[in-house]
């Protein structure tokens, strides 16, 4: 039996890319159906971040949850979700099952101990405070996040249903079971960024990618990891709705302008494994998307944490990369190309350089808007090495698994996808397998 779904899309904005009038419509390609094997107890759980409303993200939306069968097959559909505004980002906490969602102007915290999806405030509540989220900040706009130093960085791409609010990194302190806190406790800025998309870390600064200004910018760290400023003051009941930073006391010096190296439209960052500093001769640090130039570049970093003018390498001009994955072994990278409807797949070097010339490529669907990617080495029913690649096909409102073939390339098709969910474009997803208790 074969599936085919017909999709129309009037717009949407996705990593500062607005797509406004790109009115696109047209038949899917033919797909297996949903997996019918029996599901076990302790398997591999897929969070999904889906919007309602792509094109404004003003209305609902929801983080479901798949559960895996042992092959790594796709389910129909979710057995389990929570109501979610537009969202578009998720990261698990690096120790703690903890599991952050960006939606539109706030962070949300759930625990997902043992494949679960409850509130950080507890089974069936619905409040939106401490410690399972932090107080909304209309046109914010939250996208990237990082956990580090016990602190939750974020990017807030600013200049959505507020446009008076910044571009911003935002530092929030987590408690020890990983709960969020209202405000930021500190923040880094300036005047010029417009839309900050991606962010990475080295040594004692951190890096944001500004899309609109065509620069890297680097903020200094604090030595407890805090951003420059000082975090906005929390608004008091019955005074002014807007919390507005607290201002450099007397006796400090004002944190200076962050250093800006230019770039090429860079969207997001991707660091694969420990990132070298300084960088060795030739080789890759981290990888960035090249937005205007639609391709994937490499970049090294100097021993001042300086980011050289010159590129290390970079792929084929091909797509606007939402998201970027390397495979365990680091032989490929692989780009989610939004306008080409497809999967891309370059080979790297023993540098971690991308080599041009190496593309693989899914099937192109441009009614499909893929964007995130996760990664699941698992077995098949025959108990041989399988690796699958996941996207989300927001589009078409559901998600596709890719088998990788043996060299690292891509197949034509997907070998498994969910039953696609009217009204729904999910945008991010995240693989998570609960550890095996202790006999």
């Amino acid at each position: 039996m074969t599936r085919v779904a017909l999709v129309r899309l009037a717009c949407l904005t996705l990593a500062g890319l607005s797509l406004a009038g790109c009115v696109s419509s047209g038949e899917s390609r033919n797909l297996p159906p949903a997996p019918t094997a029996s599901v076990g107890q302790d398997q591999t759980f897929l969070y999904v971040a889906e919007s309602s409303d792509a094109a404004n993200g003003t209305l609902g939306g929801r983080v479901s949850k798949y559960r895996l069968a042992l092959d790594g097959s796709l389910p129909g559909g979710p057995e389990e979700a929570v109501a979610a505004v537009n969202p578009r980002r998720l990261l698990k906490h690096p120790d703690l099952p903890i599991l952050y969602v960006a939606e539109t102007d706030q962070i949300a915290a759930y625990d997902i101990t043992g494949g679960t999806l409850t509130s950080l405030c507890g089974a069936g509540n619905t409040t939106l405070a401490p410690p399972c989220a932090t107080e909304p900040e209309i046109g914010s706009d939250p996208d990237d996040m990082f956990v580090r130093n016990g602190l939750l960085y974020v990017v807030d791409r600013g200049n959505a249903q507020n446009v008076t609010f910044s571009t911003r990194i935002a530092a929030y302190t987590l408690d020890a079971a990983g709960g969020l806190p209202s405000f930021p406790t500190s923040v880094a800025h300036r005047i010029e960024a417009s839309l900050y998309d991606g962010m990475i870390f080295a040594g004692p600064y951190v890096y944001a990618s500004d899309t609109n200004n065509s620069v890297f910018d680097r903020y200094p760290l604090q030595p407890d990891g805090n951003l420059p400023d000082p975090g906005p003051t929390p608004t008091q009941p019955g005074t002014t709705p807007t919390p507005t930073p607290t201002p450099t006391p007397p006796n400090q010096t004002p944190t200076p302008s962050p250093t800006a190296y230019r770039a090429f439209v860079p969207g997001r960052i991707l660091v694969a494994g420990d990132l070298p500093t300084p960088t060795p001769v030739g080789q890759a640090a981290f990888y960035v998307a090249e937005l205007n130039r639609r391709r994937m570049g490499t970049y090294p970093i100097d021993a001042a944490y300086n980011i050289p003018e010159n590129l290390t390498s970079e792929s084929d001009t091909r797509g606007q990369y939402q998201s970027m994955l390397i495979d365990p072994a680091r032989t490929h990278i692989y780009g989610s190309a939004l306008q080409n409807g497809q999967i891309d797949a370059f080979e790297l070097d023993d540098l971690g350089n991308i080599v041009k010339n190496t593309l693989s490529t899914t099937f192109s669907d441009p009614s499909s808007y893929p964007t995130g990617l996760a990664w699941l080495s698992t077995l098949d029913d025959s108990g041989n090495p399988r690796n699958l690649l996941y996207v989300t096909a927001g589009g078409l409102g559901r998600i596709d698994a890719y088998q990788i073939n043996p060299d690292g390339s891509l197949p034509n098709m997907p070998v498994t996808s969910s039953e696609a969910i009217t009204g729904s474009f999910p945008s991010d997803l995240l693989l998570y397998a609960p550890p095996t208790p202790s006999p």
